[in-house]
């Protein structure tokens, strides 16, 4: 897939396991969504802070109702993430660095931490 930018690609990834996660997650939310606007009772204004559970509900005067529309369109994004990148390595192996940054980032905070290192300012 081709990017924005001239020598620069976006690589599409799919994780089956995130996917189920992302979907059971999703239908936890709609669950309890459902329950507070179904209720009749006043939708608290901490959920409605919530950009995750603003981007469901439509509300309109004082009803709050639960926007399907948005709920199952969604789903289709479940378990995908997507890498932009100027190298030339197989999809594959892009989606596996890209996994892998997190040790880069955990041991360079562990460092960082007993040496109380911070950006220099000028």
């Amino acid at each position: 897939m081709k990017g924005g930018r001239p020598g620069e690609r976006l690589v599409v990834c799919h994780n089956p396991l995130e996917a189920e996660r992302d979907r059971k997650e999703r239908e936890r939310m709609v669950q309890k969504l459902q329950a507070m606007a179904g209720s009749g009772k006043k939708v608290p204004k901490k959920l409605l802070r919530s950009a995750a559970a603003r981007r469901y509900l439509k509300i309109s005067g004082g009803t709050v109702r639960l926007g399907e529309t948005r709920v199952k369109g969604d789903a289709r994004y479940d378990g995908k993430w997507v890498v932009r990148t100027n190298t030339a390595l197989p999809p594959q192996e892009i989606a596996q660095r890209y996994k892998g940054l997190w040790r880069i980032e955990r041991a360079f905070r562990t460092l960082k931490s007993p040496l109380e290192i911070h950006p220099p300012y000028h």
